[in-house]
């Protein structure tokens, strides 16, 4: 019984090393940055009272592309086991990305979840992961949202100062219903 053991966790190792260094090659990493451009291409063709050829065709691709990304996410969670793979906020970014789109697939096939097809165009910031010039780029708008966000408040507060000051000419006094420019 525990010659077996040794037998199976050599052999799980063996699988989980191999699965590694797979989805930490650089041929694993581009096929899946070529996915995720060609995926978004196809998003991209989308319109509307589009041929119903058409249709068919883009939502077969996304079944396809989402059923890579599934894979994608299997092999790396089991490569890295589940805390490795949890470990990385990509990785819970991609995670998300992916079950939002497989909810969306099992929601199509019943009718409804349609607002979920918008949540696949988060697939292009997947490639964060693999272009650091773009994760750069990210962390720079991110960081300056928050001063954006400071100034749109400041600018809120002159436009609702001045615009019902009734001592400043050309304002519209808040109180009179008829809104007579002083």
């Amino acid at each position: 019984m525990a010659a077996c053991r040794r037998v199976a966790v050599r052999a799980w190792t063996g699988f989980r090393e191999r699965l590694t260094r797979i989805v930490e090659s650089k041929y694993f990493n581009r096929g899946i940055m070529i996915a995720i451009l060609v995926n978004t291409l196809s998003m991209g063709i989308e319109y509307h009272k589009q041929p119903e050829e058409l249709t068919d065709v883009l939502e077969i691709s996304n079944i396809v592309f989402t059923s890579m990304f599934v894979l994608e996410m299997g092999f790396m969670m089991l490569a890295f086991g589940l805390f490795g793979y949890i470990r990385n906020p990509y990785n819970i970014f991609d995670s998300i990305i992916v079950i939002i789109s497989v909810w969306e697939i099992i929601g199509q096939a019943d009718g409804g979840l349609s607002v979920l097809r918008t949540f696949r165009l988060l697939r292009v910031l997947k490639l964060v992961r693999f272009l650091p010039a773009l994760r750069r780029q990210l962390v720079v708008l991110m960081k300056t949202m928050d001063n954006v966000a400071t100034f749109c408040m400041l600018l809120m507060l002159f436009i609702f100062t001045f615009r019902y000051n009734p001592s400043i000419e050309g304002t519209i006094h808040p109180f009179n219903n008829a809104s007579i420019v002083l």
